[in-house]
């Protein structure tokens, strides 16, 4: 009832803070003005964080600098083979560091020997990839990604696709409990942030010797 009939302001808010994952963590960014036009540094290397979907393919564009995380750029689209994404990295002229791939990046396609670790490899010649281990539970990576946003800064031009996803990241309603499961949904805005958890789960200083 609360759901969908919120009494007032408040707990409409509420219930939307409840619904979405990163909510609290994305407002305190934007009190604490994290999210703004920032620097993009010419001579820092550019940390690539991808979700490879059957359909959607997500990246995050990370630089490490001063201590901070800075997301500088996002790009995600629809029904576009690696190639096309590996084209849209190289036109973008950055200076590139490590590119971070889920789990399942090094497994073998049913229809080709070539695995998305070696195709990108294949594309983006001398890159260096690293794959996200798989976690136990979802919670987990969930809980490590409310604390990284903590961390960073988010361009608020380049980044503005990605952002909208970390808002709208969102469980699912379970209507026999009347209450938010611990199921994400799965729409156009869980690809961003599943892209933006492998950073959560993936990244480590000593990867940017």
């Amino acid at each position: 009832m609360k759901q969908e009939y919120p009494s007032t302001p408040e707990e409409a808010f509420s219930g939307a803070m409840e619904e979405r994952y990163f909510g609290p963590q994305m407002a305190l960014a934007r009190k604490q003005g994290r999210i703004k036009v920032i620097p993009i540094m010419e001579t820092v290397r550019v940390n690539l964080f991808f979700d490879i979907g059957r359909d959607t393919t997500a990246i995050w564009f990370h630089q490490y600098a001063a201590l901070e995380h800075r997301f500088i750029d996002y790009f995600s689209d629809v029904g576009k083979t690696l190639g096309h994404y590996a084209k849209e990295i190289q036109k973008r002229g950055y200076l590139l560091g490590n590119i971070y791939l889920p789990h399942d990046a090094g497994d073998k396609s049913v229809v080709t020997d070539l695995t998305a670790e070696k195709e990108i490899k294949r594309l983006i010649p001398g890159v260096k990839v690293r794959i996200v281990p798989r976690i136990p539970q979802l919670q987990i990576g969930i809980d490590a990604t409310r604390s990284k946003i903590a961390e960073s800064y988010f361009h608020e031009v380049q980044c503005a696709k990605g952002i909208e996803c970390l808002d709208n990241y969102r469980k699912k309603w379970n209507e026999a409990i009347g209450h938010w499961s611990d199921e994400p949904v799965h729409d156009k805005y869980s690809h961003g942030a599943d892209a933006y958890r492998q950073f959560a789960q993936g990244w480590e200083p000593s990867h940017e010797d």
